[in-house]
């Protein structure tokens, strides 16, 4: 049933983004609101937790993003369209020629409904096989994929935000064949599903929940597949709604097979696996009687200085090396050296500009005959070496939201991390591998994540690797004996044996890092771990790494979403093994006005399900939340959110909110806080709210009367001389706040400061970062009272010194 809130909600929406360029304001009613504000009566303290962050390796957030490594695949690991999808249309068929992961081409309308889909798909290589979404609105959709998980399981899900997104129906896969027609059919009827493979019924299930429109789309996993024959017609009245061939893309062409990288000269330039400097691939440069090489094109030299580097080469036979680095045509600096060994030898290069260069290319040549190897390429600026290696825009991001902890490495990349491929030096570490369109090399490990935490202020938190959900006994212990051997390197002194390593590296001190979370939505997938099994491992990690340190805390892998079950289960089974539960919550953003809400009412009855459980004093960690945008609805939701984390801070103290940073040329997740690319950044609405929000931190939170339909909470800072009242503004029309400050604290003066925007729908840019920004508010003081005008769709923060 679709309540009457959440249907004026859309309907709100959808009257606003008529005319995107129109100004809120001037669609609005306006309503009176009074409040009193009740100094003397602290309802619950809050915790600085809540505004934390998270930093996982995606989208080059580490790696180009917060680290300063200024060569993009510097290793040349990442293959050319290893990220991004390659459609081409051939004929009557569309094929997607990429092996990377989560590739998607929309088709149709947000608004079809009650349809047949069907059409013929065919694998042409890789290691999955098809998926097909329907009720696709591209925040959230419902998708059939036969051949998942390694070509293993078909499965019918529901993906994206809300409703909690999963697995519906699983069966063990058909096994997709190479180069065989498949003939595939979905009636999608309301909530029934139905599924046919080759004229053979495979799938028939009626979904309880969800968003039961959209168009629909096709998509592979690191499988190349063609499709053809695509018909769409409406359960209803038979009309056809699409039969054609979809469009492919415009064909890029290079000369190299290495992401970031062209090739130049007569010669050739190859991947090869032959003795690599690291990892598994380096270049093979055959070159003849002209220069031949690789070049990178489109670094930014974002300010005049000294920019130094390195690459490594081999060579059985004398050639000459030239690094040159060019704006345009004009060369600006250049670097020769002769390669005579068989040997990898390290080459280092320094150049210097006198004003910042936005599309510099570094150009590696060589001449002679024969063949020459090339490997790990890096350069970084004297600035970002003097912050310890890290890019100085970026950090500086970072350190304006003050965040209070950092939890690393992830997420989902934690799932494959070892932490022993990021320690020691850099040109000795090896990438992970693939994935959410990065292949991160490592710069940026444990001894590095530290130094961040120390120039942020924050504290760091670590998520370990518990190794695949149905590990046997003896490679589950591996993984146990690689997380206490972590945290030993973390938090032993030096005359220990991983204490000495950490020691030998350059870090003679213990880190002291507190807190430890034991695995990342563990329940995931086809073969997630059921609540009991996690709970098992779950003690076999605590007892051995709590025997090292009994000192740390432990964070548990908790639910998503509003449902209750796995967080209940996991209370029952091993409440007491662990201080925190981590919960993830992630929203599409027209949720934006009452998600918030929803989410303030689970977790108070979370609370209550930790208060009757047998350890009443663990504590909620929202690891990781978001509305899946970078439109100002999720600037409005991330205030919502926030309040409602200060409303339960009696039990919510850390919360990190997902993603942190993010390149703008990735393939998905635009939803995060810093945008950036090679020279610069921009906020997203949620960062600015959040940031807003951190510099008005108080300690508690007062009892203050009904501020409906504001979403407000009131707070005093500890010396009990400033108070802050916090208020998004979810409604179309305009508010006139009137506070009223309580006895106990003479009003002295206040001002205010509020973020809006023009619609709904309004973003920062990197030609307009701030569009959507916090500006001072005109407020009038009376005695006792404060009167605000609160635009529509708002964030505000109203301060008040006392006298």
């Amino acid at each position: 049933m679709v309540r009457i809130r959440d249907f004026i909600s859309v309907m709100v929406i959808a009257f606003v983004g008529f005319s995107l360029n129109s100004n809120i304001s001037r669609l609005a009613a306006s309503t009176q609101v009074a409040v009193t504000i009740h100094p003397g009566q602290v309802r619950n303290t809050i915790s600085r937790g809540i505004y934390s962050q998270f930093l996982e390796h995606i989208y080059h957030s580490a790696d180009n993003g917060l680290w300063g490594e200024m060569i993009w695949n510097r290793s040349f690991e990442e293959p050319l369209h290893s990220t991004g999808s390659q459609w081409v249309r051939k004929g009557k068929e569309i094929r997607q020629l990429s092996l990377a992961p989560n590739i998607r081409k929309n088709i149709g309308a947000t608004d079809w409904q009650n349809y047949r889909i069907s059409l013929d798909a065919k694998k042409l290589g890789g290691a999955e096989g098809f998926m097909i979404f329907f009720y696709n609105h591209g925040d959230h959709w419902f998708d059939l994929n036969l051949g998942g998980w390694g070509n293993t399981r078909d499965v019918l899900q529901r993906g994206g935000a809300n409703p909690r997104p999963g697995i519906l129906a699983s069966k063990p896969t058909l096994h997709i064949h190479r180069g065989r027609w498949y003939h595939l059919r979905l009636r999608c009827e309301g909530p029934h599903i139905q599924v046919w493979v080759n004229g053979k019924s495979y799938f028939d299930r009626t979904v309880k929940n969800g968003i039961f429109s959209g168009g629909i789309g096709l998509g592979t996993w690191r499988t190349q597949a063609a499709y053809k024959n695509i018909v769409v017609t409406s359960v209803t009245d038979g009309k056809v709604l699409y039969n054609r061939v979809p469009a492919g893309e415009k064909k890029v062409i290079q000369h190299l097979s290495t992401r970031f990288w062209n090739r130049f000269g007569p010669g050739a330039a190859t991947r090869t696996t032959t003795d690599p400097r690291n990892s598994r691939i380096c270049i093979k440069i055959t070159s003849t009687n002209g220069e031949t090489g690789v070049q990178q094109p489109n670094i930014c030299l974002p300010s005049a200085g000294s920019y130094r580097g390195s690459l490594w080469v081999r060579d059985a036979t004398a050639h000459q090396i030239v690094a040159s680095l060019l704006n345009g045509k004009m060369l600006l600096g250049k670097k020769n050296a002769i390669v005579d060994s068989a040997k990898w030898k390290r080459i280092r290069f320094s150049f210097s500009t006198a004003s910042p260069v936005h599309h510099a290319t570094l150009r590696i040549g060589f001449t002679g005959k024969g063949n020459v190897y090339l490997d790990q390429v890096s350069m970084m600026s004297d600035a970002a070496r003097k912050l310890g290696g890290f890019r100085p825009d970026t950090l500086r991001a970072v350190e304006a939201l003050k965040p209070a902890m950092i939890r690393w490495p992830g997420g989902g990349y934690s799932d494959s991390y070892h932490w022993m491929d990021g320690i020691g030096p850099q040109v000795d570490r090896v990438s992970e591998g693939e994935i959410w369109d990065d292949m991160d090399p490592n710069a940026l490990g444990t001894d590095e994540f530290i130094h961040l935490c120390r120039l942020t202020g924050a504290k760091p938190e670590i998520c370990i690797n518990i190794g695949p959900p149905n590990s046997s006994a003896n490679v589950r212990e591996q993984y146990v004996r690689e997380a206490c051997h972590w945290l030993e390197y973390c938090n032993a002194p030096a005359s220990n044996k991983w204490g000495a390593l950490r020691a030998k590296y350059g870090h003679a001190a213990p880190y002291n890092v507190k807190y430890w979370e034991i695995g990342n939505e563990v329940w995931w997938g086809a073969d997630g771990l059921k609540a009991a099994r996690y709970a098992k491992i779950l003690r076999l990690f605590v007892a051995a790494m709590k025997g090292i340190d009994p000192a740390i805390r432990i964070i548990a892998c908790g639910g998503s979403g509003l449902d209750q079950k796995w967080n209940q289960q996991l209370l029952n089974y091993a409440s007491g093994s662990f201080d925190y539960l981590s919960l993830h919550q992630y929203v599409p953003p027209q949720g934006f006005l009452t998600a918030a809400e929803q989410y303030t009412t689970f977790l108070r009855k979370t609370g209550q399900s930790i208060k009757a459980s047998s350890n009443p004093h663990c504590k909620i960690f929202v690891s990781e939340w978001n509305a899946q945008s970078i439109d100002w609805r999720t600037g409005l939701f991330a205030g919502g959110i926030l309040i409602g984390f200060e409303r339960q801070g009696a039990v919510v103290r850390l919360s990190t909110p997902a993603l942190f940073l993010r390149w703008v040329g990735a393939g998905a997740w635009n939803n995060a806080f810093i945008n950036f690319n090679r020279c610069s950044w921009f906020p997203a609405p949620n960062y600015v709210v959040e940031q807003l929000w951190r510099n008005h931190f108080a300690k508690y939170r007062v009892a203050a009367t009904s501020a409906k339909p504001l979403e407000a909470d009131a707070t005093l800072v500890a010396n009990r001389k400033t108070a802050y009242y916090k208020a998004v503004n979810p409604t179309s029309r305009t508010i006139h706040l009137e506070l009223n400050m309580g006895g106990g604290f003479p009003l002295a003066s206040a001002l205010a400061q509020s973020v809006t925007a023009p619609s709904l729908f309004a973003q920062n840019t990197m030609r307009n970062p701030n569009r959507i920004a916090a500006r001072s508010l005109a407020i009038t003081v009376s005695g006792q009272k404060v009167d605000a005008v609160l635009a529509p769709y708002s964030a505000t923060v109203v301060t008040m010194k006392r006298k």
